[in-house]
């Protein structure tokens, strides 16, 4: 009787050391796309973004799922074009349970910016926002979508006024994202869109990348 008992003690730390296992790749890349403005006064911009992102990918190693996976990433975009100028940077920490075919990420991404559209301007912010993402895939094709509500610490920049809004949003802005990934050997394309709804109009992002390599 005791053979099973001693059998579980002496296993379950190396199971346990199994389960805790972690892996993870560093990643570096440029960002580039287009970036457009609604005004609520009816006027519209548009303008190019330049930048980068990088970080580290990270996932549990074990036979079972769901596995925890997760990104930690730092991103700096300039917007510029005519009469339009703008600064994003974001430092952020998502993870999540990830299945054979569907990712779910959330977590914190702490962001400062400013941008200068026209007439209209949004005056520097610090803030935070928190991403809810689910993503999935099979074969080639991939697709994510997800929602992120903002606050601001600081900032002199108005909230968005909800009751007068025609979309459904919480938090001083909100954004809604979508894109998309094709993967062909040892090439990958990636499209994603962002819409954020500020107190001043809609700001409408157009992202593309390219990865070469494994």
């Amino acid at each position: 009787m005791l053979t099973p008992w001693l059998l579980t003690l002496l296993l379950s730390p190396s199971a346990q050391a199994e389960e805790n296992r972690w892996g993870s790749e560093p990643y570096l890349r440029p960002q580039a796309g287009l970036s457009a403005w609604a005004g609520s006064g009816g006027g519209a911009s548009t303008a190019v973004n330049l930048g980068a992102v990088g970080g580290l990918y990270y996932w549990q190693e074990q036979a079972s799922s769901p596995l925890l996976q997760g990104q930690a990433r730092v991103r700096g975009l300039k917007v510029v074009g005519s009469g339009v100028s703008g600064t994003d940077v974001r430092i952020g920490n998502f993870i999540g349970p990830s299945w054979s075919v569907l990712l779910l990420q959330t977590g914190p991404d702490v962001f400062w910016n400013e941008y200068q559209w026209g007439a209209t301007e949004l005056a520097p912010t610090l803030g935070v926002g928190w991403p809810l993402t689910a993503a999935t895939g099979l074969g080639m094709l991939s697709v994510n979508a997800g929602v992120e509500p903002a606050w601001f610490i600081s900032s002199a920049r108005p909230s968005v006024d909800w009751d007068s809004e025609s979309v459904p949003g919480i938090g001083d802005e909100f954004t809604y994202a979508v894109g998309g990934g094709l993967s062909l050997d040892v090439l990958r394309l990636s499209l994603s869109y962002r819409h954020t709804i500020t107190a001043f109009g809609a700001q409408k992002g157009l992202g593309v990348g390219v990865k070469v390599g494994g």
